[in-house]
């Protein structure tokens, strides 16, 4: 099946050439389309267990995942998509694609870029992968819905619909990825656990390289450092208590009292005795 999809799209699974894609074509088996003015939308499903070779776009898209998942791989990063990914493309972006055991469906729009700026997208292409919010993934299916019975006023409704997204992208984006936040909460909830750049991402569903990104791209730190900060605000309420320095140590994670003791003076300029000394004078 996939030979088939290959062949029509002038790509072969042998070659490593990489192939330019026009903005009216994508790779899987397209299910609807529609094309008002500077919106060109195209709708495509793929089987499971496909693999996409290394292949680009002549121009800039976005991608919204509807349902199933697959791995992209760029030049720069793994992308693992799944239903409410959001990939905005640049132009020529080269990337493989690998598909799950479920089937999944994508819906693409391509903008002209002379509306661009007027949906409020302008610096969104080109931005990589963010995970949608509930409202965003809403309106995609709004679209899917106006393409499944279009009337006469199906492109006033797309262009509404596109204006929005814009708008909720580009928060989402300056907040960072909805998965970021999920990201945070399981730290915070498992600080004192021996957990893992991996354990991280595996835990909210993103590739690792990802996650060291969003973090130093969002809060401008590492995510070993995210875990010493929330270990340590952990530790600052505890030492309103009288429970001894040592046990405090052990439930924030830390190997031991004198760790506990090194990483607390580093982030707070004190030792913990110090700071617990300052709690009571206050």
């Amino acid at each position: 099946m996939f030979k088939a999809l290959a062949s029509v799209c002038g790509v072969t699974l042998s070659s490593v050439v990489v192939t330019a894609l026009d903005r009216c074509k994508v790779l899987g088996k397209e299910t609807a389309s529609a094309n008002y003015g500077p919106i060109l939308v195209r709708v495509a499903e793929y089987p499971r267990l496909v693999h996409l070779p290394l292949h680009c776009h002549t121009e800039e898209y976005v991608t919204f995942v509807t349902s199933g998942g697959y791995t992209e791989r760029t030049r720069r990063e793994a992308r693992e998509c799944v239903q409410g990914s959001v990939l905005l493309h640049d132009a020529g972006e080269v990337h493989e694609d690998a598909f799950g055991n479920r089937p999944t469906r994508c819906v693409n729009l391509f903008i002209d870029p002379c509306w661009r700026s007027q949906i409020a997208t302008e610096d969104l292409l080109g931005a990589g992968f963010i995970r949608a919010s509930a409202l965003t993934c809403a309106l995609i299916h709004r679209v899917e819905n106006e393409l499944r019975a279009p009337d006469d006023v199906t492109p006033v409704v797309l262009q509404s619909v596109i204006l929005e997204l814009g708008v909720l992208l580009r928060r989402e984006l300056r907040s960072g990825p909805a998965w970021l936040r999920d990201a945070r909460a399981f730290i915070n909830e498992h600080f004192a656990a021996r957990i893992t750049l991996r354990d991280v991402g595996d835990a909210v569903g993103a590739h690792p390289a990802q996650v060291a990104r969003a973090f130093r791209a969002y809060d401008h730190v590492s995510v070993g450092e995210q875990i010493r900060r929330a270990r340590i605000e952990y530790a600052c309420q505890q030492l309103r208590s009288k429970r001894p320095l040592a046990m405090i140590a052990r439930e924030a994670g830390f190997a031991d009292q004198s760790h506990f003791t090194r990483t607390f003076r580093r982030l707070m300029g004190t030792t913990p005795a110090a700071y617990r000394r300052s709690l009571r004078m206050r």
